[in-house]
């Protein structure tokens, strides 16, 4: 495990609750952009296909990324639940879907993506992290 990664996420500060950000076909997911409001003075802007093709990762992996003590901070802070059986290790929350993440400058972002019926798409921001050293 790289050692900066885990010192880069001592303590985080939620910052928003959970938002709806797309619900619908698959095919007009593609090239939607999406401008987040993080603080007063600061957008963070990203596109669907950012999101789908690259940067978003499996929950699961973040856990990779920091201490056990700040991980567990987060599923206890956004109320998430481990998915059974507990050995296929993600996390989900009430859409029954697996979250993913993806870190722009020093805000985490975890998302609810997936297909909830046949070719209806989700992405659900669950919540941004602020991350301090």
């Amino acid at each position: 495990m790289d050692k900066n990664k885990v010192e880069r996420y001592k303590k985080f500060t939620p910052l928003t609750g959970q938002k709806w950000l797309f619900d619908g076909i698959e095919t007009n997911l593609k090239n939607v952009r999406f401008e987040i409001q993080v603080d007063q003075n600061k957008v963070i802007m990203f596109n669907s296909s950012d999101f789908c093709n690259y940067l978003g990762k499996d929950f699961e992996f973040l856990r990779e990324e920091m201490s056990d003590a700040i991980f567990y901070s987060i599923i206890q802070e956004f109320d998430f639940k481990l998915r059974n059986p507990p050995s296929l290790g993600y996390y989900k929350t009430e859409q029954h879907l697996s979250l993913e993440y993806f870190v722009r400058e020093h805000y985490l972002f975890i998302f609810t993506f997936g297909e909830k019926q046949p070719s209806r798409f989700i992405l659900v921001l669950e919540g941004i992290l602020e991350m301090f050293e």
